[in-house]
């Protein structure tokens, strides 16, 4: 009974030293997985900061994004409205080109047709001044031609001859000739002198001239 005894104590004592030895390695084991515990919390908090830190950065991304995609919408709105106003001042320029090319070719149209009227009425006044001044020329001329023993002896004739010129100049005085238009010669001897004798041919250098013309 005594070697099972010491058999048993000695079987005691080696079972207490590998409780011992367990008991160690346990304590390591719980020193090392209390070490990893920490780490992995560590871990765990490093990566909730970096899911919030991203999730923050996301945040902002998508908001820097709409905030692009409403300035390029309203940059887009704003180019559409440039195109659509420069659209506008091109037609309304062409428009303003269009009427100030017609104004110009109405204003040369009307010019050139004032002109043409103006040079026609000119040259209708001219001629007919002409006619009427070498008609009046004529009449003086033959009246001047006349014998003046003729004149001498008709009384009527002279002063119907003086009334005409009174009339002549009265009308001439009233009716001033233009610039442009010749002055009959009988208003230019009627201003100068009213007395004809002087551009009558006397009867002898009358009879001398007809002797003349007969040789």
């Amino acid at each position: 009974q005594e070697v099972n005894v010491l058999g048993l104590q000695n079987q005691l004592y080696h079972l207490k030293r590998e409780k011992n030895g367990l008991d160690t390695e346990v304590t390591a084991l719980t020193q090392h997985l209390d070490h990893y515990k920490k780490k992995a919390q560590e871990w765990k908090d490093h990566a909730t900061k970096e899911k919030k830190t991203l999730e923050k950065v996301k945040s902002e991304v998508n908001h820097f994004h709409k905030e692009n995609g409403d300035l390029r919408s309203k940059l887009e709105e704003s180019n559409n409205k440039l195109e659509k106003k420069a659209f506008e001042l091109g037609h309304q320029r062409e428009i303003l080109e269009k009427m100030q090319k017609d104004q110009s070719m109405k204003m040369s149209g009307t010019d050139k047709s004032n002109i043409t009227t103006r040079r026609t009425r000119s040259m209708a006044s001219r001629k007919q001044s002409d006619i009427h001044s070498v008609a009046e020329e004529a009449a003086l001329e033959i009246s001047l031609l006349e014998t003046p023993s003729k004149q001498n002896k008709d009384p009527d004739f002279e002063a119907e001859s003086r009334s005409q010129r009174s009339s002549s100049q009265t009308g001439a005085s009233h009716n001033p000739p233009k610039q442009d238009e010749k002055i009959p010669m009988w208003q230019m001897m009627g201003k100068e002198n009213k007395d004809y004798s002087k551009y009558y041919d006397s009867p002898g250098s009358r009879k001398n001239e007809d002797d003349c013309k007969t040789q």
